[in-house]
């Protein structure tokens, strides 16, 4: 997030944002985006609200004519203009957050950037924050968000990654899982639809990027097909052992979603056919 930023310079690699190069061209980038970084002391709590926003106005270089519209409509979108005159050092945690935000909205970016905004907020104050994300969506910015919250990210996010050791490889599948939480049956393909012949594993049994695949084929049609990368089948667990759509299909041929899920990192291929009609299919790719 800090380089994306351009608060500090990557070792290796490149970036783009909004397709310009911030190690080229940084003042660029910092005047198209917004950033909430996480940290108590991203205020001045001895000054006010209106203030604090006056201030960074000025640093974000915005035309004196627009500095007072501008801070009035960052704090009627945070939903502050009526403590605008009190002291930061009054307000609580979540007013501090909502407060941050607000600055981050001075330049009017387009992209907005949010570290972990919700780590210490009291559940009221959370899901106070997640409207106003919400609403900047609503306005067609771009907002770039990191949490720790899986159900944050199921909530908010329209794309959703897992970053493990810097790398991203876990995308399609934490969608897809998300997805199965919120449909209650999945398309269903033509009844001449012959489910793909699932390719040999990538690596020996220990390699990194193996794929735990589901398959539920009915009455010739296919009910259920499901991929989760293994780094993540514990994490995303629970959200698919709560899902009734694969729990109701594995039910059928007498297979327990959570003991299967224990045992997630079983080498072979479990193939129960009940006729040609009926199949379930468990196997790691």
């Amino acid at each position: 997030m800090k380089m994306l930023a351009t608060l500090l310079i990557p070792t290796s690699g490149s970036i783009r944002v909004l397709g310009i190069d911030p190690l080229a061209r940084p003042r660029e980038v910092r005047a198209r985006l917004g950033a909430m970084l996480s940290g108590e002391r991203s205020l001045y709590w001895k000054l006010t609200a209106r203030e604090n926003l006056e201030y960074f106005a000025a640093l974000y270089h915005v035309p004196p004519a627009e500095t007072r519209p501008r801070i009035d409509r960052a704090l009627v979108a945070v939903k502050l203009a009526d403590r605008a005159d009190d002291y930061v050092e009054r307000y609580s945690t979540g007013m501090r957050q909502r407060l941050a935000l607000a600055r981050a909205l001075l330049p009017d970016p387009p992209l907005v950037i949010l570290d972990e905004p919700t780590v210490g907020l009291d559940p009221q104050a959370s899901r106070d924050l997640r409207d106003r994300v919400r609403e900047l969506r609503a306005q067609g910015r771009t907002v770039l968000l990191t949490t720790h919250y899986m159900e944050e990210a199921d909530q908010l996010c329209d794309r959703v990654a897992i970053i493990d050791h810097g790398k991203i490889d876990v995308e399609q599948a934490f969608r897809l899982l998300r997805a199965l939480g919120d449909v209650d049956e999945p398309p269903r393909p033509p009844r001449d639809h012959v489910p793909p012949t699932p390719p040999s594993p990538p690596g020996p049994p220990g390699a990194r990027g193996r794929i735990l695949r589901i398959r539920v084929t009915e009455d010739g049609e296919q009910k259920v097909n499901v991929a989760i990368p293994l780094a993540i089948a514990r994490i995303g667990k629970m959200k698919l052992a709560s899902s009734g759509l694969v729990r109701g299909h594995l039910g059928k041929f007498g297979i327990d979603l959570d003991e299967l899920l224990r045992s997630v990192d079983f080498p072979g291929k479990i193939v129960d056919i009940a006729d040609d009609q009926d199949r379930v299919e468990i196997f790691v790719e």
